[in-house]
């Protein structure tokens, strides 16, 4: 439960940039609402790519600690940040590419279909930054470090937040740059959160660290971190689908509203609801780190029981937010 709380309150700030962003797209128009949503869509799944490097990272490097290897731990570090580089750039290049075929699938055309592709283009130039945040993020907590992503995260979410409504609105007489300004703010708090943790990660103070030794690629540790990463990822992807091919569901209802109103509802809706499974995120990296650490020591059975108490707090926590949500629905 302690390891869990700062991963979950670094989650509600993430949910709070994602809320942010909504709400300054509602002051512009609901094609703008559309957009965004759009890109935090395309985001998501950019996450599942990202997976694939944090997932198997977490799993290593809690082993690694387990074992009291410290020196395998570092070396899953260097490997986690390499990857993670090259993932961030191929996922920068795809969506640059793809955008507007995303945007003609959820049927979006017009001013909504332009403003989303140009969004999601600026928003993808932060994929490498995200990529680096979320492979150093796994690996701390891997090693048991829950606090140190919450500081770094937290205080990227406080410059996106300054960014955004600076850049977005205009400052002193400067003019803002309306939809953009959404998303650049969001790239550049990315990548000075990316830039944050490589600071850090030279320090022999955290639980593990990072040196232009381990940089190298380790073609034996990145297989390991994928075989680890690639099932968990596809399994998110998975989840995306069927949550992409729902939205394009409702992009075609039809309605009295125009798409780009009925979509703007859908985003605004799929935000509130993410309160109810932030807190299983955040149990669900908790519980990565303490199987993965007695898994190390060779203490099966305690993973065990480590998994068994994570799944029984996320049922009370999820039992909590679904009432929330059903008796809270028209406030929200």
């Amino acid at each position: 439960f302690w390891l869990s709380l700062p991963i979950l309150g670094e989650q509600v700030l993430n949910a709070a940039i994602a809320w942010n962003d909504t709400f300054l797209a509602g002051r512009i128009s609901s094609a703008a609402t559309g957009a965004v949503g759009f890109a935090s869509y395309v985001s998501w799944l950019m996450t599942m790519l990202f997976a694939m490097v944090s997932i198997g990272a977490t799993a290593i490097v809690s082993r690694a600690i387990g074992a009291r290897d410290d020196k395998e731990a570092a070396q899953a570090t260097g490997q986690a940040f390499t990857l993670s580089v090259l993932v961030g750039a191929v996922g920068m290049l795809v969506i640059g590419l793809v955008a507007p075929g995303f945007a003609r699938l959820l049927n979006l055309r017009g001013d909504s279909a332009a403003i989303a592709v140009q969004y999601l283009r600026i928003d993808s130039i932060g994929y490498i930054g995200a990529s680096v945040s979320f492979a150093l993020a796994a690996c701390l907590r891997g090693a048991g470090d829950t606090r140190t992503p919450l500081k770094v995260l937290g205080a990227v979410n406080v410059i996106n937040l300054v960014f955004s409504w600076v850049l977005t609105f205009g400052v002193a007489g400067i003019p803002g740059l309306g939809v953009s300004g959404i998303a650049w703010g969001t790239a550049i708090a990315r990548w000075l959160g990316a830039i944050g943790f490589v600071v850090l990660l030279q320090r022999r103070g955290l639980a593990v660290h990072l040196t232009a030794r381990q940089l190298g690629p380790d073609r034996k540790m990145i297989w390991r971190m994928f075989r680890v990463g690639a099932p968990a990822s596809l399994d998110g992807l998975l989840s995306f689908s069927g949550h992409f091919i729902f939205m394009t569901i409702v992009n075609r209802v039809p309605s009295e509203f125009p798409t780009e109103i009925i979509y703007a509802a859908h985003i605004v809706g799929i935000r509130i609801e993410s309160l109810s499974y932030l807190p299983a995120n955040a149990f669900s990296f908790a519980a990565s780190t303490l199987v993965g650490q007695n898994l190390g020591a060779h203490q099966p059975e305690r993973a065990r029981l480590c998994a068994n108490e994570a799944v029984r707090q996320t049922m009370w926590v999820m039992v909590g937010s679904a009432l929330l949500l059903y008796f809270g629905a028209e406030a929200m």
